[in-house]
């Protein structure tokens, strides 16, 4: 098979991975990946194997197949992180495989990978990107009970969703900050973010994550 039938096969595979991920069957997603990347490998093309592994990563993450799918993401962002055209791409790999090491309570890798997705944006003025990979940083730092750091992070994710509007990133990040103050005992603090919060997500009818609110602030007052 000559290499032009061989990524017209490829491509087929990766169609047919994505309506079986998208229907929900990922075992099935990642057969077809896989045998995709194998083409892609064959045929020395390195980004578009990049990408299937990135996919066939995400099914095994789904899947909860932590070994795999750790493999998969690193395997596909060593392939293109010196690739200036896909900075953006290494980024969400970056962030995936960030999520990933929490799951799996790899806390320094985890830290690792949102802080380099992070400069990216910084660098390529993704400023929602920016934002969102400080947030997950805050969140590491929650979890291993680092106070400090954690409300640094947020803080600066806070300043960046108010700079460029986003009211949700706003929101979410004062129940960040509430949350790490009430935690430390600091309740009229808590209250006060909480209260901000509830504030901007009755505004925008985020109705579901009001009623969260409402309640923690009625926790902290009762």
């Amino acid at each position: 098979m000559d290499i032009q039938n061989q990524t017209n096969k490829a491509k087929e595979l990766n169609l047919s991975g994505r309506e079986a991920a998208g229907a929900g069957d990922f075992e099935k997603a990642a057969g077809f990946f896989e045998e995709a990347a194998k083409i892609y490998e064959s045929v020395n093309d390195s980004v578009n194997r990049a990408l299937q592994l990135f996919s066939l990563a995400s099914c095994y993450h789904s899947l909860k197949k932590n070994d795999q799918a750790l493999d998969a993401y690193m395997e596909s962002y060593n392939l293109i992180k010196d690739n200036e055209k896909l900075v953006e791409y290494q980024a969400m790999i970056l962030n995936n495989l960030g999520h990933l090491c929490v799951g799996i309570k790899n806390h320094d890798k985890a830290l690792d990978s949102f802080k380099k997705a992070c400069g990216i944006y910084e660098t390529v003025k993704n400023e929602n990107g920016q934002a969102l990979q400080l947030q997950n940083i805050g969140s590491v730092h929650r979890d291993l009970n680092e106070s400090k750091k954690a409300l640094d992070a947020y803080f600066k994710s806070i300043a960046i969703f108010e700079k460029i509007g986003n009211r949700l990133g706003e929101a979410d990040q004062c129940t960040n900050i509430a949350y790490i103050y009430a935690m430390d005992n600091n309740v009229n603090e808590a209250l006060k973010w909480y209260k901000k919060a509830l504030g901007i997500y009755v505004d925008i009818h985020e109705d579901e994550k009001g009623r969260l609110t409402k309640k923690n602030i009625e926790q902290l007052e009762g």
